[in-house]
């Protein structure tokens, strides 16, 4: 199975579009600007974050493939990552400086551990003074802890394809940690009103609760040599069939914040992970 170096893809459009969503959805909570409900409805429908981490599934795992050492393929993830990750936080303290929010010993010890948290891996940890700063940056440490656990699924379909064992067998492991995942997604956000203030963001930040979107990436990866020859091509036809599959799912009172909260999102983002290869 070898990894075609073929870069005529829609990668960079679909991330443009989920980084829009996440911008716009972000700033008509936070600015209370009154847009209609029919229009924030449809673009739930494509969600960015998970967007994102379906590609970082397909793509993470094709650069664990391509380089020549698990030292060279951490060294990148990290160079990707926390140059620029540190800027933000960098940026962020300061202008919560400017604001006149490090007022006391107190709240200043708070955004020590805060730049600490998420300059590392534990991003979800979000308070300062006395609000959140940056609290989109949970994202991070969900993708963090894919990058530590991805190597377990190289070796994996690297020892299938040296003892010329089917991917199936793969996806028969891969699939049920989707729908597990899944469930554990769903019972996160029913849960988040009697879990602990600390308990909750660690859970819902875990790969545990987000694992299966990165997993539906790395099925697309390993069944790309398949699944190429019928999807390239064809993004109007599979754009059409999940605006159709959403219509529907609305018409038997299923929101976009339903799908997202619920195990029907492990049904319904399939459809998204596919157009990345159209």
């Amino acid at each position: 199975m070898e990894l075609k170096k073929d870069r005529d893809n829609n990668f960079d459009l679909i991330r443009l579009i989920a980084a829009i969503q996440v911008f716009v959805m972000h700033a008509v909570v936070y600015l209370n600007i009154p847009v209609s409900p029919y229009i924030l409805e449809i673009a739930d429908w494509f969600p960015g974050v998970p967007i994102f981490f379906m590609i970082s599934g397909y793509l993470v795992l094709s650069s664990f493939v391509r380089s020549p050492s698990s030292y060279q393929y951490f060294r990148n993830r990290a160079l990707r990552i926390f140059p620029g990750l540190w800027v933000c936080l960098l940026l962020t303290f300061i202008f919560v400086a400017i604001r006149g929010d490090l007022a006391d010993t107190n709240t200043i010890l708070r955004s020590i551990f805060w730049f600490i948290a998420n300059g590392t891996i534990f991003q979800f940890a979000g308070a300062i003074g006395t609000g959140v700063a940056n609290g989109p940056l949970w994202s991070i440490s969900s993708e963090l802890q894919f990058y530590i656990l991805l190597p377990l699924f190289g070796v994996l379909l690297s020892y299938f394809k040296k003892n010329n064992i089917s991917v199936l067998y793969t996806t028969v492991i891969i699939v049920p940690l989707i729908v597990i995942s899944g469930f554990f997604h769903e019972y996160v956000l029913k849960s988040q009103a009697v879990l602990h203030v600390w308990v909750y963001p660690t859970y819902y930040a875990s790969f545990l609760a987000n694992g299966y979107l990165f997993l539906m990436g790395v099925l697309v990866f390993i069944w790309r040599d398949k699944l190429m020859p019928l999807v390239q091509g064809r993004a109007l036809f599979f754009i059409v069939l999940y605006l159709v599959t959403r219509i529907f799912l609305l018409m038997l009172g299923y929101d976009a914040h339903t799908v997202q909260s619920t195990i029907l999102s492990v049904f319904v983002y399939p459809f998204l992970s596919l157009l990345r290869a159209c």
